[in-house]
């Protein structure tokens, strides 16, 4: 059944129950080797191997037992992974509300990048005054709405539903990254907008997962480290000081606090009309783009959140697929610049900043 900013059905409510009572059997089964093991009768018993006859009795129980805890995983997995996976579909499409919003004046001095140090006093005024997008705004509701109508409602005392709720704000951070990348057009002002969303975006996906306060997984740290590096991408101005952006993001992705794909998509949004997106390339609106991008990386679509892989750099595919877009688009962009410096018979060859940014980056 599918999750929206709405009060459970009755469907999701037996589901929950049943999940409640399938993770009480995992928890009853892991401690049936400790429970059913008599470790009085046996303190003075040594094994073969030298050790206490009831460790190795329980040791030998855990192991027996191991087949039975993969098959209650699964179920876990086949019940919440879907479940979360509506959940982040429910919140993708109040994220992909940005793209309605317009975060370029066009004002063409608006365009003009003002040089911002995100580690200043400077930097954090202009946030101050800069105010929210509508889009995250609603996006803050519909997050405490699914959190007090459906999440907070999960046997969320168990490791396992733990893990599936770091998973589900791993997928929203993915996409909140995707569509962030892909605004267009983006000017100055547009870009101060974002760093104030950003801010306001971490506030409000913590309940999505509150264990992470305590501990993150691998994953997720990495994640959240993308968040830091996309503040830094957005004060990059492509446009301007050439060879300094080139430097920055070099740096952002050889250290690996990035990804190529979202450098390489985030400088469309100052690109002249012509020097075409890649999800334009493909005719396809950023929503579908970011089902195409789930595709490439990970092979399907992300219908489950417990088997989608969603965070890891080490997938080259997604990367690979977005370079070759990105290549097959310069080269077009080249042609027809070309053609039309041939058809007013000049030599000049103007070429944008953009253009040479994203040719040194594939």
């Amino acid at each position: 059944a599918a999750v929206s900013a709405s009060l459970r059905t009755k469907a999701q409510a037996h589901n929950i129950t049943l999940l409640d009572l399938i993770v009480r059997l995992y928890d009853l089964t892991k401690r049936i080797p400790e429970d059913t093991t008599d470790e009085s009768s046996n303190k003075n018993v040594i094994s073969i191997s030298g050790q206490d006859s009831s460790v190795a009795v329980i040791a030998q129980k855990q192991k027996a037992i191991q087949p039975a805890l993969r098959n209650l995983e699964s179920l876990v997995d086949l019940i919440l992974g879907d479940y979360l996976a509506a959940a982040a579909k429910a919140l993708e499409a109040v994220l992909a509300r940005m793209h309605r919003e317009n975060f370029s004046s066009g004002d063409p001095s608006s365009t003009q990048y003002v040089n911002i140090s995100l580690d200043s006093d400077v930097a954090d005024d202009r946030e101050d005054v800069i105010e929210s997008s509508a889009y995250m705004d609603t996006f803050g509701d519909a997050v405490s709405v699914l959190c007090r109508e459906h999440l907070d409602k999960l046997p969320n005392q168990h490791t396992i539903v733990q893990r599936l709720r770091q998973r589900l704000l791993c997928r929203v951070i993915v996409l909140f990254l995707r569509n962030v990348c892909m605004i267009r057009p983006l000017d100055s002002k547009g870009r101060l907008r974002l760093v104030r969303d950003l801010t306001l975006f971490e506030e409000a996906i913590l309940p999505l997962a509150p264990s992470c306060r305590q501990e993150k997984t691998d994953e997720l740290a990495n994640l959240f480290e993308e968040l830091r590096s996309l503040r830094k991408l957005l004060m990059i101005n492509p446009a301007y000081e050439n060879e300094n952006a080139l430097k920055s993001y070099r740096e952002l992705v050889y250290t690996k606090k990035t990804r190529l794909s979202s450098v390489l998509l985030l400088i469309f949004a100052s690109a002249p009309p012509e020097l075409r997106s890649p999800h334009d390339q493909l005719r396809m609106s950023p929503e579908r783009f970011g089902e195409w991008m789930d595709k490439a990386e990970n092979g399907k679509d992300p219908t489950n959140i417990a088997l989608l892989d969603s965070g890891t750099r080490r997938n080259r595919s997604l990367e690979d697929a977005v370079c070759k877009l990105v290549t097959a688009e310069l080269d077009r962009y080249m042609q027809r610049v070309s053609a039309k410096v041939k058809s007013q018979s000049t030599d000049q060859l103007s070429l944008a900043s953009e253009y040479h940014l994203l040719r040194k980056l594939v």
